[in-house]
């Protein structure tokens, strides 16, 4: 009958499916050789699930034909047909089972002891390096069952503790098909994968994981960092190490010319300065200039230009500075008429090693005699001033101008024009007003709203420009020397230039900067700077004052907010945490400094963080948004889920307790499973010791290692600055 030949195609089907099957293991008992890829079991186990309905379809079919049938004899036989099948159904979603079981066994020999157990001897090993105790360590593992052939990953990180940054990574990729191994490091100075081992057939786990730590060690030593405290040396003469050696050696030799030039940059520049004052001491009624310094690109050596006018006559001095490979500065000069293009004198050679005084003494005896033989005055001496200190002034950093910088040069006043004038006569003064972002204050952890720099005058002239001093004050600091940075804002002629007391708050300083402006220019206030700090006022908090309500961080004019929802899609937790803050603040209360002032959301990063890593990682990334940015900041957050618990003691050798319990938690941390996707979480340390010599001691730790997963998004916290 028809119905019979179909049945028996579709117990043939499942036949083969059974011997395909062989191939990952779902009849025999240990795991075969020659494992078939992952991908193709996917593909038999498809299969055995459309078999199994395609055998339900034609049942279904043929008991409706049955029902239908002529004649009892038909019935009969269509009977018998479905009875077979209806037990080989059974057998089917049994096999199925089966084979489900399986593919998931060969899933797991991705990630199952082999792959374990060598992830687990590289953490390890890793950690035998002794890490020092400015470094951490971090293990993670991942599995690709897409990929042809499919693989597992793990890898282990060390991370510099202050500040937070991944510096070294191992990676060990398993082949569970061929029962390949292969691994590779990562730096982050280098920013490349170098290639460590590899592993086939029967060679050693063990000296495979020493060609991976092996190569962590060299190029951690090649690059000078201080994270492993072994001593133990490894000779790595790999070309990808050997051609990173070539750059290192290539940058370090830049970075000394570097060097080189800014100390004879530096020299140079004095020798410059002390020539100036010198020869304008020596010769009364002399008009001396300055050029900028010019470098010698083949070599390092820095020459500068000095020029002295008596009458109608000009000298130029020219100055070379050199360092020499030991550090010794070369200085050697040359003397003339301007117009002199050789400047053919030569000014007195200093003896080795001799600072650059002797030089300065040599060259300005030398062209004082030159020129007063070569030449008479013109005109009667000026009186000499001596140089007066320097002047500082005040720039105020506005937090609300954010990024913007406004130059005016112009006249500054009766006072300060003679003080400036006493300095460099012929100058053209200005002043800056400028703003800066509160994470470029010296000391950014300090709860300021605002901070006061102190420059002196800028004088521009023969196409340079002179900056004497630059001073950061911050809030703390100026609580602390109120009065000596009361001396700095008189500079600035207003009588609201003050700062705040026991219990004042805020300081009139962009009035001050105003009327300084106006008073220097005789009211002639550009329209920029006018309209710009016309209505603002600068807010200084006092340490201590700013305090955390709710989420909420209040500093001069803008606040800190976050906020946490459970709804893992985004679009519908920002919706929801929105809608409620303008429902409870709504407009009428301005800018509430709440989420309520952003009209959008900027996700930061993609992969899910427990809630207590995102809180850490929004304390350091809170600054980056501005408060008038439109969008609020995003980070997925996912709930801790624990897989294992173990209670894992270890024995480790330190200096003292808290060594010990740090290299103890490390070690717990690396010992145990890694399941894809997942972390370990060690806590309930307790050491005991048990050995003691002069140097070091021994103590046995037992701790609780928690194997957690955290890959799902939950929720979402929304963090961000805004207006207050």
């Amino acid at each position: 009958m028809q119905a019979e030949l179909a049945l028996q195609d579709i117990l043939n089907e499942h036949e083969e499916l059974l011997g395909q099957a062989r191939g990952f293991g779902m009849r025999t008992a240990a795991i075969p050789r020659g494992l078939m890829p992952l991908k193709e079991a996917q593909g038999v186990v498809a299969k055995f699930d459309d078999n199994t309905r395609k055998l339900k379809g034609f049942l279904d079919s043929l008991g409706q034909t049955q029902v239908h049938a002529p004649d009892k004899a038909t019935r009969d036989a269509l009977g018998e047909i479905y009875d077979r099948g209806a037990k080989s159904l059974r057998k089917f979603e049994d096999d199925l089972t089966k084979a489900k079981a399986a593919l998931a066994k060969h899933e797991d020999l991705l990630v199952g002891e082999n792959f374990q157990d060598m992830f687990q001897a590289l953490r390890l090993a890793v950690l035998d390096l002794d890490l020092t105790d400015k470094a951490d360590f971090g293990a993670k593992t991942h599995l690709y069952l897409d990929a042809t052939p499919a693989y597992a990953v793990g890898v282990a990180s060390v991370w510099r503790i202050d500040p937070k940054e991944e510096v070294y990574k191992v990676r060990a990729t398993y082949k569970a098909e061929t029962d390949e191994y292969i691994a590779d490091m990562w730096s982050m100075k280098s920013n490349r994968w170098f290639p460590a081992a590899k592993k086939t057939g029967h060679a050693r786990i063990s000296a495979f994981v020493k060609a991976v730590v092996d190569k962590l060690k060299a190029v951690h030593d090649l690059e000078g960092e201080s994270l492993i405290e072994s001593r133990r040396t490894v000779e790595d003469t790999s070309k990808e190490v050997a051609g990173y050696k070539g750059e290192i050696d290539a940058r370090i030799q830049r970075e000394k010319a570097q060097a080189e030039y800014k100390q004879a940059e530096k020299i140079s520049a004095d020798i410059s300065q002390a020539i100036d004052r010198k020869l304008s001491a020596r010769l009364p009624g002399s008009r001396t200039s300055r050029y900028p310094s010019r470098r010698d690109t083949s070599t390092t050596r820095v020459t500068t230009w000095n020029a002295i006018s008596v009458g109608n006559t000009t000298v130029q001095v020219a100055t070379n500075v050199r360092i020499d490979p030991t550090g010794t500065a070369h200085i050697f000069g040359h003397y003339g008429l301007s117009s002199d293009s050789t400047l053919s004198k030569v000014v007195p050679k200093t003896a080795f090693g001799e600072s650059f005084e002797t030089y300065v003494d040599a060259a300005v005896d030398a062209v004082a005699s030159f020129i007063t033989a070569s030449t008479t005055p013109t005109r009667a001496p000026a009186p000499v001033s001596a140089p007066a200190q320097d002047t500082p002034h005040i720039r105020a950093v506005l937090r609300g101008l954010r990024g913007l910088e406004i130059e005016y040069p112009g006249t500054l006043g009766a006072a300060a024009e003679t003080e400036i004038n006493k300095v460099l006569t012929g100058a053209v003064p200005s002043i800056t007003l400028s703003t800066t972002k509160l994470s470029q204050v010296e000391n950014p952890t300090d709860p300021v709203a605002v901070a006061i720099q102190a420059r002196a005058f800028q004088a521009q002239y023969h196409g340079g420009t002179t900056q004497v001093g630059n001073i950061t004050i911050t809030q703390t600091v100026a609580l602390k020397y109120r009065a000596q940075i009361v001396n700095l804002l008189l500079t600035i002629p207003s009588k609201d230039a003050r700062l705040p007391g026991p219990t004042d708050s805020s300081v009139d300083l962009a009035g001050s900067i105003k009327e300084y402006f106006a008073r220097g220019s005789k009211g002639s206030l550009p329209a920029l700077v006018r309209s710009l700090i016309a209505d603002v006022t600068v807010t200084i908090t006092r340490q201590g004052a700013v305090g955390r309500t709710a989420g909420t961080t209040r500093t001069a004019g803008a606040a800190d907010f976050e906020n946490m929802v459970w709804i893992p899609n985004v679009r519908e937790a920002f919706d929801s945490v929105h809608q409620d803050e303008l429902a409870e603040h709504g407009h009428r209360d301005g800018y509430p400094g709440t989420i309520a002032a952003k009209s959008g959301y900027a996700i930061r990063v993609r992969d899910p963080m427990t809630e207590r890593q995102a809180h850490e990682y929004v304390r350091k990334d809170i600054s980056n948004n501005g408060k008038w940015d439109r969008n609020a900041f995003a980070i997925p957050v996912t709930k801790e889920r624990v897989l294992a618990t173990d209670k894992i003691t270890v024995t480790v050798t330190a200096r003292d307790e808290k060594e010990a319990l740090r290299q103890a938690k490390m070690r717990i941390y690396a010992t145990g499973r890694f399941p894809p996707n997942a972390t370990a979480v060690v806590s309930d340390l307790v050491p005991k010791k048990i050995s003691e010599t002069a140097r070091t001691k021994t103590f046995e730790v037992t701790g609780t290692r928690k194997v957690v997963m955290a890959d799902t998004t939950d929720g979402w916290l929304f963090y961000g600055v805004a207006p207050y």
